[in-house]
């Protein structure tokens, strides 16, 4: 699969007070609170975002404070953190900030954590990057019965994995089938009255250069049909 980027993305919303002193950090009270959320998720990527909140005791804080903060991946630090951050006082006892990632999706589920500190506060929460959904074609096995004419038709679904698909088919006998393929299904028509087998191979693109490490493949057998 296609290494893991990330990409980084801050949103301000609201830039609140903080500090009981003036400006800077020292000596802080009050509270200090992260909260994750998913925000959107497409078939490679999923969208984090991370709210902090300080809160001060009272309601009369100016200036500012500076904090750090660290993004971590299934535990492991990623590169360039930790980074410092300064929120400014806008005559109010809270402020909030929104630090928002977008995370490549994985074949396996990911925690995203951000820890978050000043000098003597601390707080950090994660979220979950479902992985990738296992590729498939279902069902896996149909048959053009002894019944079932020249123009019948059997379709299958593709869902799953990294879109677009590529699909191709291996005839046991040549123009056994005709195929039409969309986005998220095959439909393969009968066109013979012979006997014969049909694999249809499905490759996603989670390689966009080599397309083969995630294949899903299905059997289609044909019956003689009825003269």
């Amino acid at each position: 699969m296609k290494a893991l980027m990330i990409y980084v993305g801050l949103i301000v919303s609201s830039m609140f007070l903080l500090n009981g002193c003036g400006s800077g950090s020292a000596g802080m009270t009050g509270t200090l609170d992260v909260q994750a959320s998913n925000v959107s998720s497409t078939d490679t990527t999923s969208k984090v975002a991370f709210t902090i909140t300080y809160t001060h005791p009272t309601a009369d804080s100016v200036g500012g404070i500076r904090y750090n903060y660290a993004l971590y991946i299934d535990g492991v630090l990623q590169a360039g953190y930790p980074v410092e951050g300064q929120m400014n006082d806008n005559g109010t006892n809270t402020f909030t900030k929104i630090l928002s990632y977008d995370i490549d999706k994985t074949p396996a589920t990911q925690t995203v954590r951000l820890v978050v500190s000043t000098d003597n506060l601390t707080s950090s929460d994660s979220v979950s990057i479902t992985a990738v959904d296992v590729l498939e074609i279902l069902p896996t096995i149909q048959t053009f019965a002894v019944t079932d004419l020249v123009g019948s038709t059997k379709t299958f679904s593709i869902s799953g994995g990294v879109p677009p698909y590529i699909v191709t088919f291996e005839q046991s006998t040549a123009g056994l089938v005709t195929s039409v393929t969309t986005a998220s299904s095959v439909t393969l028509t009968r066109a013979l009255t012979s006997a014969g087998t049909v694999t249809i191979t499905v490759k996603d693109s989670s390689d966009p250069v080599t397309p083969t490490e995630v294949q899903a493949q299905a059997i289609l057998t044909v019956i003689p049909a009825t003269p």
